[in-house]
């Protein structure tokens, strides 16, 4: 895998498959949802997961004011996601090390 070029924000490869050349693990691509019942509208939102945490901290802290059930169901979409945020830097870091021990 490549991640040549992870954490060089000045000249980021804008991507986090390493199967499509630079790659960087701190990228994330989300989906941010907004508005309720027929009115939700869901956008694409691509960008450095640095720059993306105090939008999703944020979130958290509003979820806090919802029904126990959707702050259920929002803490196992947030455990979930923050493993494979856990596991995408982990494999990140690993790879860099293998690289520079290279």
């Amino acid at each position: 895998m490549n991640y040549q070029g992870a954490f060089e924000c000045h000249n980021c490869p804008c991507n986090a498959d390493p199967e499509n050349g630079r790659a960087c693990p701190a990228w994330w691509e989300t989906i941010w949802t907004q508005g309720e019942g027929s009115s939700v509208k869901q956008r694409l939102r691509k960008g450095c997961g640095l720059a993306q945490l105090p939008d999703f901290l944020l979130e958290v802290v509003k979820a806090s004011n919802r029904p126990a059930a959707q702050v259920s169901n929002l803490q196992n979409e947030i455990a979930e996601g923050l493993g494979r945020i856990n596991t995408s830097v982990v494999v990140g870091f690993t790879k860099l090390k293998q690289l520079e021990s290279d």
